[in-house]
């Protein structure tokens, strides 16, 4: 049979660096903000520096930082990490029940076609509660990730409305990400949100998007 190559833009993923570099301390600037939007319009990320967190939605990037602001940071500042898509969901699912972190992780593997394939996860609506995280920005030389993560801030951000942005990535992955859920939250209002540590829904929307390519980007 022949194969039928489907890698349009839509559906390849922009992945700069590897999550093992990062777990090591690679936090130099790769690319660009500008270099994101021009690759996707949804995902997630990390500043040069591990400047705080990196979140892509409707096309725009956020920074949520340290000390829990949330902003729009310039085209021409650096991204040490980042998976990014143009999003172009084929799955979409409501959910009107309370579930916690585990329970929608089964609603959304059970929707996934096969375990792996690379998934973009959109969760958007009503959270009963949403606890999120931000990193404090690092100087050379750069300490391993397990020890900024020791430092992180920890927002509390109780009943919200918001989306998830993020990736599901199977075993294979692994070491060029981690296997499984990444997600980063932000809220409706542009005000709060971070790298999602736990939570749980009320009403929402998953939106699901086979990956069938990826480009990655080497520091």
């Amino acid at each position: 049979g022949s194969a039928v190559i489907n890698d349009t833009p839509s559906s390849n993923l922009f992945h700069v660096s590897a999550y093992s570099l990062l777990a090591d301390g690679q936090y130099d600037g790769v690319v660009t903000v500008g270099d994101l939007k021009n690759n996707g319009t949804f995902g997630i990320g990390g500043y040069e520096h591990m400047d705080g967190e990196l979140l892509m939605l409707d096309g725009t990037v956020w920074q949520i930082t340290h000390d829990g602001v949330v902003y729009e940071p310039s085209d021409d500042t650096k991204v040490c990490f980042a998976n990014i898509i143009h999003f172009n969901p084929t799955i979409t699912h409501q959910v009107n029940e309370t579930l916690d972190k585990a329970e929608v992780y089964t609603v959304i593997t059970d929707l996934f076609p096969d375990d792996d394939t690379i998934y973009a996860v959109k969760v958007t609506g009503d959270f009963a509660d949403m606890q999120a995280r931000s990193v404090p920005s690092q100087s050379p030389p750069y300490p391993p990730l397990s020890e900024v993560i020791q430092n992180q801030s920890v927002f509390d951000l109780g009943p919200v409305t918001g989306t998830l942005t993020g990736f599901w990535f199977p075993d294979w992955m692994a070491g060029v990400n981690v296997a499984g859920f990444h997600q980063h939250f932000i809220s409706a209002d542009n005000t709060s949100g971070g790298h999602a540590l736990n939570y749980t829904i009320k009403n929402v929307t998953i939106s699901i998007q086979p990956v069938t390519g990826f480009t990655y980007i080497h520091p």
